[in-house]
């Protein structure tokens, strides 16, 4: 028996890979999307987003041949495109997204209802969960960010979702919710739900296996140089290109250092992520009227972009800036 689709508002449209992600990519092949909408929760694109074209790829194979129990989970080190990731895929599709990031404290019940205070009488409505199941005629995407920081008794319940069964809710009279057909979930996370492997992430948790198990799992590195190179040039399009060619070889050399990988450096506590380059590259664009000889624009920017949150640990900025002039010289910064 066919699910009832005609409770739901979304129209299902299918898109060229070039209408959809850009002219990079070919107008031969398509990809189920949905007419565009007023739903609040289809994201919007981000600015100077690229797309990678393995996740590209992986994440158009988990859409379209995948199932309600098909769910993804997207690891990699902070900052490498996870959650811009899906974010920007359902924004080029008009897929409504719900995202709730997890921590140890949240408990399952706050996926599943909220109960607000309205003139002194309590009114609960559906929450994250039965929403993007298509509760109120909208289905899309469950994202579960850093869902290896959740507790594990919290998002075993799941499990029944994960399997195709009606989310029951037990508060404030709602209906029980069967899944519509387009409803996916994807978690991201630091680690593939078996603990912190790096040293650096704290709050991550390991999961169980039988949690796990039930994933389609992409790791999710840092952009390769030449692919950051297209980004940086979108956010910081007037600074000279052998700045950011060199800014991009100073933030690998600085990832290398946090995940171990540079017998050199050594372990580094914090890590250049893409959004901390794109914001160093801009920060030196702002302040280039700053320039002067006491004053060098890419350090002061470095500062605020990412130093200044190594504040008391002598070592870790003396370590970075080590890099920094490796790459750079004495003389970085000079604006033409």
């Amino acid at each position: 028996m066919k699910p009832d689709t005609s409770k739901y508002h979304t129209v299902q449209k299918s898109y060229s890979l070039a209408a959809a992600f850009g002219p990079e990519f070919p107008d031969n092949k398509h990809v189920t999307g949905f007419e565009p909408s007023n739903c609040r929760f289809v994201p919007r694109p981000d600015a100077y987003f690229r797309w990678d074209r393995t996740l590209l790829r992986d994440l158009i194979i988990w859409w379209e041949e995948g199932r309600t129990s098909d769910a993804a989970l997207l690891f990699g080190p902070t900052g490498s495109g996870k959650s811009s990731g899906i974010r920007n895929f359902c924004a080029a599709l008009h897929i409504p997204m719900y995202g709730k990031t997890l921590h140890q404290s949240v408990e399952f019940e706050e996926l599943v209802s909220v109960v607000d205070l309205n003139d002194f009488s309590t009114v609960t409505s559906y929450s994250y969960l039965p929403l993007a199941m298509g509760a109120e005629g909208w289905p899309g995407i469950f994202v579960a960010n850093e869902l290896d920081r959740a507790d594990p008794g919290t998002i075993i319940g799941l499990n029944e979702v994960l399997e195709g069964q009606p989310l029951m809710v037990h508060l404030g009279g709602l209906e029980p919710v069967d899944p519509a057909p387009q409803f996916r979930i994807v978690a991201t996370g630091n680690s593939a739900l078996c603990g912190d492997t790096v040293g650096s992430y704290v709050s991550v948790r390991e999961q169980d296996m039988a949690l796990a198990d039930r994933y389609w799992t992409y790791y999710v590195p840092y952009p390769e140089p030449a692919f950051e190179e297209h980004i940086l040039a979108a956010a910081a399009p007037k600074l000279p290109p052998l700045l950011r060619t060199k800014m991009i070889e100073v933030a690998n050399d600085i990832r290398a250092a946090f995940m171990g990988e540079s017998a050199s450096a050594g372990a580094l506590p914090l890590t250049m992520s893409t959004r901390s380059l794109v914001r160093w590259a801009r920060m030196t664009y702002y302040f280039r009227g700053a320039e002067s000889a006491s004053v060098n624009v890419v350090g002061y920017a470095l500062d605020r972009a990412l130093l200044h949150r190594a504040k008391g640990k002598p070592e870790v900025r003396k370590a970075v800036l080590k890099i920094v002039k490796g790459r750079m010289g004495d003389s970085v910064g000079a604006l033409e």
